[in-house]
């Protein structure tokens, strides 16, 4: 099933609330559909002109046979271009004449200052079709609504690239390497004053990029081509990183074999269920499963806990076998299932647990993407569960291997550096004197410190939305869109495009209705047309909009220039005009072409953005959305994937936090009633003198991940890293990789507390006996994030060096901060 996953866009059904502006836009213009309307994303073709007056003849010959060519390679979806744009011109007040801006005669007589004139004398056409200053022009291919988004970007890649990829070459492409065609050379013999310099778009052999694609549409199947390309070298790391912790750990090829098998087969179900799920239909509130770049979150939350729960299975039995060397390999690990309060299986079930649910919230988040790293975790760690407890000792009964680690082998230097590094904690941890009260007073200023750091991180994280208006905030919560794929041909079209005067990065699409029932269609009625004329100057001239973005622009600027020719008015004054004139509209860009701008009761507005920062564009979006409420005889909805883009970080930013402390909760919770458990099932009735309380030590458990939240917020301030869909993910991750430090020195000091009722004895054991294991956790769960700094994703990469970070920090709160504070949660036994 791994070869049958398919794979989803970063921002399909991102937003899963209902109730959300952009998912109501996206119901009505589905509405639409049986009027013809059909809107949906576009690709954006950039072609740099390479020379300039009376030579950009060969520009524009160049623009027409790319736009004819892009017309043959997608007959289904319409292309819009000067090529092919009617420019509607009245002639000696007989005939219309709608031959597009570029044609034969137009070539064939090249005037530059005459025909620069004619196209800024059409409002738009200058600025969306062609840069202000003449050096690029833009062909947009456009989509309809619900398109597949990965099928389309990948046939658009294909054209580029004019080359058939087979289903296995997918996963090594991670950039587009343009035909031979699309790449074009400056003629020598034109003269250097009619060059334009395009030396940013020039290859080492001379030759000039000619069609640089933009937009999100091949961003995304760019991303997803490296998130493959980029997958096997980060799996391979983790792998091999694996294979060099199991060995250093077990000190036996046998066991380490039998780790990294039980490793690869969770990752390979993992990735495999995906496919199943998609065969058979499976979905979340109606929507299939899919795999995308964050998928690599998924399978780093596996290797780590991997490790983890195998590495303490065989630990469990290494330990068995020291007491036990004349048993046989099924006996030892049947000892190992014995239920007592030092059960390996128990702990790991409750590790798992915490993690799974931990997962589960991301749901919380609303946003689909996210959603899908959770469940998918979530699944994972079932199967890790499963094939820990069964299969690892099936395997290992079946071909044998015994702990062997040699006097000064490597693996015996790594471990004196380990116990090395217990002793140390356990000198920060044990007061001078052993007595009750030295012991609370240490936990005390623990706790203490813990908590006067967490307010102050809470404090100035809440007044970045509560607080006094200042230029910046402590925390940013934004996506770069194309931070995502640096050094690639898409990062280096939208840079173009997004020239001051140029397009701009983006559209938003606006659906705009009539609020009043009249008999003719509301797209025939002059009044309707004249409000969304002012509903379009009104955005233009915003003082809040200036410089967030471009062009504002609809069929309407064509029905301008028809009403200037045929009846020398500023807009169509009678039904029948504009009736007539939407008809030639449409008799000249064809059904397709009519889909994607109006219908009998709507029409669509696009607004162009200049800029790829979330935030910008939410502001942009919520800002438009304001403005309509100014004329209340007009219905506005947005809709589209640049909408649902900025709306995703909306919800990152209102639920984040709601998220990071139902996961304190769920840990709180589950260790709560898991030390009750133990607490009932182990603890005698009368003979020791201390136990742990089940609600005591709940709250401490939070506070390794309290402290590691509050230091990583503050790394984050200073070093300026932003909240965005990938770091969102971080809480999760950390709770899935550091639960069960927190877990085992729980574990730990509790049955040593049972059984000796002393802190000093509990702290002793649950450090310097136990505690090295712990240790061995923190150095692989934070090495296995390693990496993720291999991915060519920025966040992605990014999010590696924070998780090591933020492993550490919880390894220190679980090895010193939390022992430090359980005295607090001793009872005497009454």
């Amino acid at each position: 099933m791994n070869f049958q996953v398919v794979p989803g866009g970063l921002l399909d059904d991102a937003v899963l609330e209902k109730d959300d502006v952009v998912n109501q836009g996206g119901e009505v213009v589905d509405s639409l559909r049986s009027q013809g309307l059909a809107p949906g994303d576009a690709a954006i073709f950039c072609l740099p002109f390479l020379y300039k007056g009376e030579a950009m003849r060969k520009d524009l010959t160049y623009l027409q046979d790319f736009t004819q060519k892009l017309e043959k390679a997608f007959p289904r979806y319409k292309v819009f271009s000067l090529a092919n744009m009617p420019r509607f011109r009245d002639v000696e007040n007989s005939y219309l004449d709608t031959r597009s801006y570029v044609n034969s005669k137009v070539l064939e007589d090249f005037n530059p200052s005459k025909w620069k004139k004619e196209v800024r004398k059409d409002p738009k056409v200058s600025g969306v079709f062609i840069s202000p200053d003449f050096s690029s022009a833009n062909v947009v291919l456009t989509l309809p609504r619900g398109y597949d988004e990965m099928k389309v970007g990948r046939e658009i890649m294909e054209f580029l690239m004019d080359k058939n990829f087979s289903w296995y070459e997918w996963y090594l492409v991670d950039d587009i390497k343009l035909a031979p065609e699309f790449l074009r050379s400056q003629d020598k013999e034109i003269p250097s004053t009619l060059q334009v310099d395009q030396s940013q778009h020039k290859l080492e052999n001379g030759r000039i990029k000619s069609v640089l694609p933009a937009g999100w549409t091949i961003g995304r199947v760019l991303m997803t081509g490296a998130f493959y390309s980029s997958l096997i070298w980060i799996l391979s790391g983790s792998i091999i990183l694996a294979a060099f912790v199991f060995w250093v750990s077990f000190g036996n090829l046998r066991q380490t074999v039998i780790a990294l098998v039980c490793l690869l087969l969770v990752l390979i179900w993992t990735r495999g269920s995906v496919g199943f799920l998609q065969v058979i239909d499976f979905s979340i509130q109606g929507k299939k499963l899919y795999e995308t770049v964050y998928f690599i979150l998924v399978f780093s939350s596996l290797i780590v806990s991997g490790i983890s729960f195998v590495e303490r299975m065989f630990d469990a039995y290494n330990e068995t076998r020291k007491r036990h060397f004349d048993l046989s390999r099924a006996q030892v690990w049947k000892l190992t299932k014995v239920k007592d309060i030092e059960l390996i299986d128990e702990k790991i079930i409750v590790t798992g647990l915490v993690a799974i649910f931990s997962f589960a919230t991301l749901y919380q988040i609303e946003i689909r993407q996210i959603l899908e790293v959770g469940f998918f975790s979530a699944l994972g760690l079932i199967f890790l569960l499963l094939f820990t407890f069964y299969l690892v000792p099936a395997i290992h009964i079946l071909v044998g291997g015994e702990y062997s680690r040699k006097e000064s082998s490597f693996p015996d230097r790594w471990w004196k550096i380990l116990d090395w590094l217990v002793k140390k904690s356990f000198q920060l941890v044990i007061p001078k004197k052993f007595i009750k009260e030295e012991f609370k007073k240490k936990g005390l200023q623990a706790t203490g410190v813990v908590l006067i750091l967490f307010f102050l991180m809470s404090f100035l994280v809440t007044s970045d939305h509560v607080g006094l208006k200042k230029g910046f905030n402590f925390i940013e919560i934004k996506t770069e869109a194309m931070e995502f794929i640096k050094n690639t041909l898409v990062y280096e079209a939208s840079e173009e495009i997004d020239k001051t005067g140029n397009y701009g990065f983006d559209r938003f699409l606006f659906v705009v209705r009539s609020e009043e029932d009249k008999d003719a269609p509301s797209v025939y009625q002059p009044d309707f047309l004249r409000k969304i004329e002012n509903f379009q100057k009104s955005i233009t001239k915003d003082s809040q909009l200036e410089g967030k973005i471009r062009y504002i622009y609809s069929v309407l600027d064509i029905l301008k220039i028809l009403a200037r020719e045929n009846y020398d008015h500023y807009l169509p004054q009678t039904v029948q005009e504009a009736k007539d004139s939407l008809r030639l509209v449409r008799s000249e860009i064809g059904i397709a072409g009519q889909k994607q701008l109006w219908s009998r009761e709507a029409m669509i507005v696009q607004v162009s953005v200049s800029s790829t920062n979330s935030n910008i564009e939410k502001f942009v979006l919520d800002r438009v959305l304001e403005i309509s409420k100014d004329f209340p005889d007009l219905k506005v909805n947005a809709f589209g994937k640049l909408a649902i883009y900025s709306q995703a970080d909306k919800y990152l930013r209102e639920r984040k936090p709601v998220n990071a402390g139902m996961q304190i909760f769920w840990i709180s919770g589950f260790c709560f009633t898991w030390i009750a458990w133990r607490n009932r099932r182990f603890r005698l009735s009368k003979g020791e003198n201390f136990y742990l309380s089940s609600f005591g030590a709940g709250l401490a458990i939070g506070l390794p991940f309290i402290f590691a939240s509050s230091m990583i917020v503050f790394i984050m301030m200073a070093a300026r890293i932003p909240l965005n869909q990938v770091t969102a993910c971080m809480t999760a991750l950390t709770v899935n990789a550091a639960i069960d430090f927190s877990l085992y020195v729980v574990a730990d000091y509790q049955a040593a507390l049972i059984k000796w009722g002393s802190y000093a004895e509990a702290v002793k054991y649950a450090i310097l006996t136990r505690g090295r294991v712990v240790v061995i956790d923190v150095a692989i769960n934070t090495a296995c994030f390693a990496p993720l700094m291999l991915s060519p994703f920025s966040p992605i990469s990014d999010l590696g060096w924070i998780m090591m970070t933020m492993l550490v920090f919880c390894g220190f709160g679980a090895i010193v901060l939390l022992p430090m504070a359980l005295p607090l949660s001793v009872k005497e036994n009454n």
